[in-house]
């Protein structure tokens, strides 16, 4: 088979048959992408920091089996025989092999039989990459990286990724959250409009701090081969209606939604202020049925309290 980059897939075969992949529980897979410090860290990787942490055993990592070898994948290069002689030391001690692969920070990536996972933020931390490169026509993302001074470091990043990596452009829109008729004016389809029930969270990137007016900005996908597609990206901040307990938190701790100290703490307080701040976030603008969300068999309303 000729090497075609257009019929690759990361979990199909060439020979059509089903790929017997390594079963995970949900837990082993939240283990796995908390894995925020190992040798191998994107593009913040370098070789010097890779000898160092494999020195110390600091490998947090996972070699996962996809259960595809790499000749048997569509759209790659059939190794020759001198390529299969290569292959066969990494093939007989493959523990040893993956070892030295962590400490020389070579990942093959997944044309390779096992891929090494980890926390996916070392190379995109907004985890919208994956979901432009597959062209959906409406992304909705939380941005809950610490971001305190509203710089969108991650979003920057995500900007730069898509454009070099897929020539697709984020293009932001200033929305009035005062003037519905902006919606109209800048084409965004109805379908868009009807399913986000309060227009007025939806603003500039400019309006999305910690205590800006807007919680969510629209963007409009720019692809050079494709029809446009949407994002929704939603941040924490205080703009939402929020419950008495979750404003007096903010008030006492003063702190921001995407601080340092609100990000690492990790009691019964923050985490029920956060849970419910997202909560409040989720049903301002989407709406909810019948205005409420039963948690723990208790009725929460997200309705506006006064400070």
């Amino acid at each position: 088979m000729a090497p075609d980059p257009n019929t690759f897939h990361v979990l199909a075969r060439s020979d059509g048959e089903k790929a017997a992949v390594e079963q995970l529980s949900l837990g082993r897979w939240l283990a796995i992408s908390a894995a925020a410090l190992t040798t191998g860290s994107g593009r913040k990787s370098s070789l010097p920091l890779s000898l160092l942490l494999g020195l110390f055993n600091v490998r947090l990592g996972y070699w996962w089996n996809s259960g595809i070898a790499p000749g048997k994948r569509p759209g790659r290069y059939p190794p020759n025989l001198w390529r299969r002689i290569k292959s066969l030391p990494s093939t007989v001690f493959s523990v040893q092999a993956m070892l030295l692969n962590e400490w020389r920070d070579h990942f093959k990536g997944p044309s390779a039989k096992r891929w090494y996972l980890s926390d996916g933020g070392h190379f995109d931390n907004t985890g919208i990459y994956e979901l432009v490169r597959r062209r959906l026509p409406f992304i909705i993302a939380v941005d809950a990286s610490q971001d305190a001074c509203n710089e969108l470091v991650d979003v920057a990043v995500l900007m730069r990724q898509v454009r070099l990596d897929f020539g697709a452009e984020l293009e932001w829109l200033d929305l009035d959250p005062t003037d519905a008729a902006d919606w109209a004016d800048l084409n965004i389809p109805a379908w868009i409009g009807r399913l986000i029930k309060n227009h007025s969270l939806i603003g500039g990137l400019d309006q999305i701090g910690s205590k800006g007016k807007c919680c969510a900005v629209l963007a409009r996908i720019k692809y050079p081969t494709a029809p446009d597609g949407w994002l929704l990206l939603i941040k924490a901040n205080l703009a939402p209606p929020l419950q008495a307990d979750v404003r007096t938190y903010a008030r006492t701790t003063r702190i921001s939604p995407t601080s340092r100290r609100s990000t690492s703490s990790s009691t019964t307080a923050n985490g029920e202020s956060y849970r419910s701040l997202g909560q409040s976030a989720g049903h301002a603008i989407f709406g909810s049925r019948q205005g409420e969300s039963r948690r723990g068999g208790v009725a929460a309303r997200a309705e506006p309290v006064m400070d």
